[in-house]
């Protein structure tokens, strides 16, 4: 937490103003002399809102995965706004006996192959010691409403099951990566574990 802080005491200090518990609304618009006319929301404790406008020279969009989203709520033009594609990656844990069986103290990352969207299935150990590979690539469909895709964050719709499921289905592909480097791994060592979106 320090280390933000820190970042927030420079910013803060150019004069960039940060605004927590705060969400963009529909309605921004660009102005005719540049800049943007932002059309926010404070969010209270109870649930409550603040309607605000304000005017900004530049705005930085750093809103992950409801980026394109926020940038048309700004009023970008739809084919000037970014496009929303969402990757999901999926990891796999190592299922061993004991500490001993454990083939890696260290992070292990496989040379990238080439055309993808990765940077392979990888080992990551946790602070506990325990192994996960992944994540692989995944790219998601959009998600529809009235059968158009929803260009923005809307897998919230979905049930978390049916997004962040890890399918048992993408085992054989795991074991085929983790061989390139490991060849000893051993069949019916691997469980599906947890997964993740990016853009």
């Amino acid at each position: 937490h320090g280390f933000m802080e820190a970042l927030l005491a420079d910013a803060e200090c150019a004069g960039t103003d940060v605004a927590f518990r705060t969400a963009v609304r529909p309605g921004g618009r660009l102005l005719p002399g540049g800049g943007v006319a932002v059309e926010a929301a404070s969010l209270g404790a109870g649930g409550d809102e603040a309607p605000f406008c304000l005017e900004a020279e530049e705005v930085v969009n750093c809103a992950g995965l409801a980026a394109p989203r926020v940038a048309r709520h700004l009023g970008l033009p739809a084919d000037e706004a970014p496009r929303a594609h969402f990757c999901k990656g999926n990891y796999y844990a190592l299922r061993c006996p004991g500490p001993s069986a454990r083939p890696f103290s260290r992070l292990v990352y496989p040379v990238p192959e080439r055309n993808t969207s990765g940077l392979g299935v990888h080992a990551t150990v946790d602070l506990a010691g325990e192994v996960r590979f992944g994540p692989d690539v995944e790219w998601l469909a959009p998600a529809l409403q009235d059968g158009r895709a929803v260009d923005e964050v809307a897998y919230d719709v979905r049930t978390a099951a049916e997004v962040y499921g890890v399918d048992a289905q993408r085992a054989d592909a795991f074991y085929g990566a983790v061989r390139r480097y490991w060849p000893g791994l051993p069949d019916g060592a691997l469980v599906a574990d947890y997964s993740g979106i990016r853009p």
